[in-house]
């Protein structure tokens, strides 16, 4: 974003692109140009996998709706639609679940201009360790080809959990607490609600999410008396599968956020004590996201993710 002094700033996005995001349909055409680039290369598919070639302006927006018309997938990736490939990759980006590496290791070959403006390759397994992910210090990166999956969908069982059973404490910790230490009454108040039962299986519940779960999110407004659990596996029927958010909820979505901003912005709501601030913007927040309840047979495929500010 930034240039030191006698330095040289370098942007891959095409100044009415960089001015106008996310609002990029329209400017980008798959298969064309240099630094936008999207060239799948059909004749590496094996075991449901594929290679792709793709420019480094290409943005996270750009890929997924590709890969939404021609049923590919990046297996990990972060959800930031407005960020390029150059970027995500070179910044050893990831997305979340404990199976998945980084942008960084989907890369089977790297393109750069060098610092004689030679046009160099990179695609030894050895080598890609280094310039998969080199923080823009090797060159001009031109374009990544990197590793695709077949698309799958996504059984998402989204929920507000209590916080002490969203992310229990450790049994040591609660331990603690019982015989009384004041810096640990905190978590003494947060378990005196539930059984020892509910600790101990809330707490396999966490350990098993993390070890097993294909993607695994939990969001925590500051203050708020639970989390946001977005955690889910890839095995979702495509029958059943269906778009979130839909149409209509992008609209409600984008009227929230100028609500919100708006509100933000009013005096009277600056002039609140900044605990009152925290604890409403926690209350709203929790209000509006999706909350599927236990045994709810609901399978929703993640087309587009759920924008939470």
């Amino acid at each position: 974003m930034f240039s030191s002094q006698d330095e040289i700033l370098i942007s891959l996005l095409p100044l009415d692109v960089a001015t106008d995001l996310p609002s990029i349909e329209g400017t980008f055409s798959p298969g064309e140009g240099l630094l936008q680039l999207i060239k799948p290369l059909p004749e590496t598919i094996s075991n449901n996998q594929m290679l792709c070639r793709i420019g480094t302006a290409t943005t996270t927006e750009q890929l997924a709706e590709w890969c939404l018309a021609n049923n590919w997938a990046v297996p990990v990736d972060v959800v930031i639609v407005e960020t390029t490939y150059g970027g995500t990759i070179s910044a050893i980006c990831h997305g979340g679940g404990l199976q998945h590496k980084t942008l960084s290791d989907l890369v089977a070959e790297v393109e750069f201009v060098d610092i004689n403006g030679e046009l160099q390759t990179v695609s030894d397994a050895e080598l890609l360790k280094a310039a998969a992910g080199a923080f823009g210090v090797m060159g001009i990166i031109t374009a990544y080809t990197i590793r695709l999956d077949k698309m799958t969908y996504a059984a998402m069982r989204p929920a507000r959990v209590p916080i002490e059973l969203a992310v229990p404490p450790p049994q040591e910790y609660i331990d603690i607490a019982k015989k009384g230490d004041p810096k640990y009454k905190w978590i003494k108040d947060l378990v005196a609600k539930h059984s020892q039962t509910t600790i101990d299986e809330a707490t396999a519940n966490f350990i098993k999410t993390c070890e097993n779960d294909y993607f695994t999110e939990w969001i925590w407004f500051p203050l708020a008396n639970e989390v946001w659990v977005n955690a889910w596996n890839n095995d979702g029927i495509e029958a059943e599968s269906q778009q979130i958010p839909s149409d209509f909820t992008v609209f409600i979505q984008w009227l929230e956020g100028w609500l919100a901003e708006t509100i933000l912005d009013w005096s009277v709501a600056q002039a609140l004590p900044g605990e009152l601030q925290a604890k409403l913007f926690a209350f709203i927040s929790l209000l509006q996201i999706p909350n599927v309840q236990p045994g709810d047979p609901t399978r929703i495929s993640p087309i587009l993710y759920v924008s939470l500010t």
